[in-house]
């Protein structure tokens, strides 16, 4: 498992080098779809934050919390969270969590094919189809019939089965 903001930090970068920015419900919709993709390729959890329910689709509210301030504009930096103190209490560390290259490979690999097939989608179009009947925000969303509670989970096996039916179809078309 990978930490989530890891991951976050690729798409943002990706969306930089690539002169195709993300915002942040951008983001967490390629987080939804990586770590949904993930579990039914791989059979194990890209990242241990869970995702919830929210208005506008999946989310991970660490993250959310983390780029809630660039609202609908680009994400133009890197996520940092801070280690631990270091010398005087005025002295703080601060950790760029990463990818690593050399270490991570199958992963870089796995999140390009991810950044391919769904950053050319913007925010909108991708959260309207998390939104879709069947899939796992929906499943959610109509057990409290569409007034999601704060912090409403979506499971992670609801996240695995329609992520697995997905590639069910895909393969079944080839």
């Amino acid at each position: 498992m990978y930490k989530v903001e890891a991951i976050a930090n690729y798409f943002i970068e990706k969306g930089i080098l690539t002169d195709n920015p993300v915002n942040p419900m951008k983001l967490q919709k390629l987080l939804f779809y990586a770590y949904g993709w993930y579990y039914a390729l791989f059979d194990k959890k890209l990242f241990g934050d869970s995702i919830q329910a929210w208005q506008y689709g999946p989310v991970i509210p660490a993250i959310y919390h983390d780029v809630k301030g660039y609202g609908n504009y680009p994400i133009t930096t890197l996520i940092s969270k801070g280690i631990g103190k270091e010398g005087s209490m005025f002295s703080f560390h601060y950790n760029t969590p990463k990818v690593d290259a050399e270490k991570d490979g199958e992963l870089i690999n796995f999140l390009d094919a991810m950044w391919n097939v769904y950053s050319k989608y913007s925010a909108v179009n991708l959260s309207t189809a998390t939104h879709a009947v069947g899939t796992p925000w929906h499943d959610v969303a109509k057990t409290y019939d569409f007034v999601l509670p704060k912090g409403a989970i979506i499971n992670d096996s609801l996240i695995k089965d329609y992520f697995i039916s997905e590639k069910k179809k895909i393969e079944s078309k080839n």
